[in-house]
């Protein structure tokens, strides 16, 4: 898979979420959001190079940082998933609220996403300099 195709993945996904959210189906966002951690795991594993031994501490930033976001993400999709199924019973506020956290998640799934692409094109210009 190259990296127009996965673009491609993430977007529909995207869209996908989008759609969910505006029809009022309660799964789907949730399984969009699956899809793009997933599809944004397998990438960076994908693409990441070889490192040696003076980039060690950079792999270690990236890493962590990376173990952040996952698990950010898994800390607030499971209580938006609770927050939307209990607003149908007891108050749409909570509906909202479970919504807007989803949003979020995958808003900033969507920031590493983009990010990571930008840094990947970034270093390749650097090595074609050499």
């Amino acid at each position: 898979m190259n990296k127009l195709t996965s673009v491609f993945l993430i977007v529909f996904t995207l869209a996908v979420i989008i759609a969910a959210f505006i029809s009022g189906m309660h799964a789907l966002p949730l399984a969009g959001m699956v899809l793009i951690i997933a599809a944004a795991i397998v990438l960076k594993k994908k693409f990441t190079s070889n490192i040696t031994v003076d980039e060690r501490i950079i792999s270690v930033r990236e890493k962590s940082s990376r173990a952040a976001i996952i698990a950010f993400t898994f800390a607030a999709v499971i209580p938006a998933v609770i927050l939307v199924l209990a607003g149908k019973n007891y108050s749409p506020v909570l509906t909202a609220v479970g919504y807007t956290l989803q949003a979020c998640v995958t808003f900033i799934m969507l920031v590493d996403v983009i990010f990571y692409y930008y840094y990947d094109r970034k270093s390749i210009g650097k090595e074609n300099e050499k």
